[in-house]
């Protein structure tokens, strides 16, 4: 019987078994690897929109997410997603209203860069969801009814950048959980009492979020220094 080692049966599971991307040739690791980006794609999509209308909360997002980014194969991140698909979608009833705008909105940014900027919609309420991500809420040309609007935050491992024009009095009610919450409005003792008012809530956890006053009329950034260079002139007791 011959020995050669070339002739002997090899396990019936060896042939079917998947070679790991690295040891595949070159053509056939790229197709791979580009399967599992668009597989990734995919699932960071869904769970993003689960995110959003709360079905998931943020432990769960997060834990999901990590799975997500240790899943080596495109049958991994199949389960995830058939596993995220199959819970129940929140619903939220919106009654619309056309007095002012209405209801509860929401910017939602993840791993992104997100800026409000010129005239627009400010609701009642507005929830701003940041993980590791850059939000710009600029409201200096944003029409704001009298009475108090909310932003109500989440913000982690996230920068936020609020801008308000002068006469709006922000009330600054956020929890800080290792973050920096700074707000470093004007104070306007003689604002009358039906003045725009912003109340901040929520909570920052490992995050910067600041608020500041500044005119229209400037480019954003640039609006931003310059209330930097004025909160110094005041604390230093210029004007």
């Amino acid at each position: 019987m011959p020995d050669d080692i070339s002739n002997r049966a090899r396990p019936a599971d060896a042939s079917t078994a998947p070679l790991p991307i690295s040891q595949m040739p070159a053509s056939a690791s790229r197709v791979a690897a580009s399967a599992i980006e668009a597989a990734r794609e995919r699932t960071i999509r869904v769970l993003t929109d689960r995110f959003a209308d709360d079905t998931l909360s943020i432990d769960q997002f997060e834990a999901l997410l990590d799975r997500m980014y240790k899943a080596s194969t495109v049958s991994e991140l199949d389960g995830l997603l058939s596993e995220v698909e199959s819970r129940p979608m929140h619903r939220v009833a919106v009654t619309p209203s056309y007095a002012e705008p209405a209801a509860t909105r929401r910017v939602l940014s993840i791993m992104s860069n997100t800026e409000r900027s010129g005239r627009w919609a400010m609701p009642r309420q507005l929830e701003v969801r940041s993980l590791m991500s850059s939000i710009v809420l600029d409201l200096r040309e944003t029409p704001l009814p009298a009475g108090v609007c909310e932003i109500d935050l989440l913000a982690v491992m996230a920068n936020l950048e609020v801008l308000v024009p002068p006469g709006v009095v922000v009330e600054d009610l956020a929890l800080g959980v290792m973050a920096n919450v700074e707000n470093r409005t004007f104070d306007d003792p003689d604002a009358p009492i039906d003045a725009p008012r912003i109340r901040i809530t929520g909570t920052a956890i490992m995050a910067n979020v600041e608020i500041r006053t500044a005119p229209a009329g400037l480019p954003f950034r640039d609006a931003w220094k310059e209330a930097r260079r004025m909160w110094r002139r005041r604390r230093r007791g210029e004007i």
